[in-house]
């Protein structure tokens, strides 16, 4: 059982910041399965000046809900991995009681081609997410999805992309986010754990219509971003970090650049 709570300052993209005190019970069941109970209360603490719809969000929810996750990594490494694929699929139901209602699913793959006898890949990248809200209620900017920052969509302000209200983020509930590195090593004596990569990463992420999924689909098409960039990687550690130059090639007026990007993240996924 594990007991903890946080606080995360969402002020800069969305007025508000979010205080949770969860309590998380996990399973583990065999061939990469496990189980998850959460029973979380989160505050979400608006800023005075918050006249968006993210108001309609504010105050107290009590989420209770349950998880399966389901892991198969053959990957070389998980920091910087040169072959190998590695799939992580994840399903939440909340409304186990207290106030919050959705079913969320995210699925994420990576397939990893060596080349040049292991001394360069190329490594491809998806990540899918779909979330409904149930019995009549809206979902949460809590629980939505939000893309930007260094992983998974590089030259983009952290947590700046997708649907926005007077310059509040909203999150979406419909989410895809692709790309591809080209990863290559230094010539001796540089150590393999620091590397070059060359990349391109696209995906939007919009807020669901389930009367029209037609729409819906065409607004996360139209709203898609695209940045490409060049940067160094080391396998630290402590996980992966990145420093890159991007440049976006595609994004929408209200967008939130970031030309230099500087990322951890314990596994490259």
């Amino acid at each position: 059982m594990d007991v903890k709570g946080f606080r995360e300052d969402h002020r800069k993209e969305s007025s508000f910041r979010q205080e949770n005190f969860q309590v998380t019970t996990t399973v583990d069941a065999k061939k990469g399965h496990s189980f998850i109970y959460q029973l979380g209360l989160r505050n979400v603490d608006l800023d005075r000046s918050a006249r968006s719809q993210v108001v309609l969000d504010g105050g107290l929810s009590l989420k209770s809900s349950i998880s399966h996750n389901y892991t198969l990594d053959g990957r070389d490494d998980s920091s910087l991995p040169f072959e190998g694929t590695a799939i992580n699929l994840r399903h939440e139901l909340a409304g186990l009681g207290g106030d919050t209602h959705f079913l969320k699913q995210q699925l994420d793959v990576q397939h990893n081609i060596p080349l040049l006898d292991n001394r360069a890949s190329l490594n491809l990248f998806s990540r899918f997410g779909t979330l409904i809200g149930l019995r009549g209620k809206k979902t949460s900017v809590c629980d939505r999805f939000f893309l930007g920052g260094p992983m998974p969509l590089r030259g983009f302000q952290h947590r700046t992309v997708g649907p926005i209200h007077q310059n509040d983020m909203l999150g979406g509930e419909l989410l895809y986010a692709m790309g591809a590195h080209f990863t290559m090593t230094f010539p001796e004596p540089v150590p393999p754990s620091l590397c070059l990569h060359v990349f391109s990463n696209f995906g939007s992420t919009v807020l669901l219509n389930t009367k029209n999924l037609s729409r819906t689909g065409k607004d996360l098409w139209d709203t898609t971003r695209v940045s490409a960039g060049v940067g160094l990687v080391w396998a630290s550690p402590i996980g992966r970090i990145e420093i890159n130059l991007c440049r976006p090639l595609r994004k929408m007026d209200t967008d939130r650049i970031r030309n230099w990007d500087f990322g951890v993240n314990y596994s490259f996924f």
